[in-house]
């Protein structure tokens, strides 16, 4: 009679530990395999419903379509009745008494409405617009404040910073001067390696031209 083979301590854990992970192996097997037929009794069911919603759009596209290309029944005049009759009526003195209720009212609302217009126009009037003279007027003026006197571009520039709070660049000063010297408003001459403009003495002034408006497009260069 064979013997039986001997089995140690460590080879029972073995096979223990063998048999416990093939019994889990199948049990998540049969997991799997419940989660695949549930997701494909889920897919069958989403394709019908899928199925179901486009024969649906496509009917009540089919229908509106239909309601578009039939034609319009336009209901045939009824005779009067009674009824309409009195309705007519009904509406005719409601008409009227809305009518009588306007005329009372109108004056009013002509009134408030004269009234806010004479307040809007009170506050217009009292706050009027003031409109800056043209630079070249400006520059002008200051020239024709001292007659006969020779002016840098610079110097005309600072008065109108100072006196006028007119800011801008000693460029457009330069260019209205040498407008107002084109219009032979103003005289122009060098001296010293520096341009100046000086205003006609009053003895001139009846021979000076009246002031046309700037060209703001008349450009000269800076000088060095």
């Amino acid at each position: 009679m064979a013997e039986k083979p001997e089995t140690t301590p460590i080879q029972s854990r073995y096979a223990e530990q063998y048999a416990a992970d093939l019994t889990a192996n199948r049990e998540k097997q049969a997991d799997l395999r419940g989660r695949l037929k549930q997701l494909q009794s889920d897919e069958q069911w989403l394709v019908s419903q899928l199925a179901q919603s486009r024969n649906a759009t496509g009917a009540e596209e089919a229908g509106t379509v239909a309601a578009a290309e039939a034609p319009q029944v336009v209901p045939q005049p009824r005779q009067a009745t009674k009824t309409s009759a009195a309705a007519a009526g009904a509406g005719q003195r409601a008409t009227r008494t809305k009518a009588s209720a306007d005329r009372v009212v109108a004056p009013k609302k002509q009134a408030a409405t004269k009234a806010s217009a004479k307040k809007a126009a009170g506050v217009v009037a009292e706050t009027p617009k003031s409109v800056e003279p043209p630079l070249h007027e400006v520059v002008l003026g200051i020239l024709r404040s001292q007659p006969g006197h020779p002016h840098l571009v610079r110097e005309v520039h600072a008065e109108l910073a100072e006196k006028h709070g007119r800011s801008t660049s000693v460029q457009v000063v330069r260019n209205s001067l040498e407008s107002l010297v084109k219009k032979g408003n103003v005289e122009k001459e060098n001296k010293q390696n520096s341009v100046m403009y000086t205003a006609p003495a009053a003895a001139d002034a009846a021979s000076v031209p009246e002031l046309a408006p700037e060209n703001v497009s008349d450009k000269v260069p800076a000088d060095a």
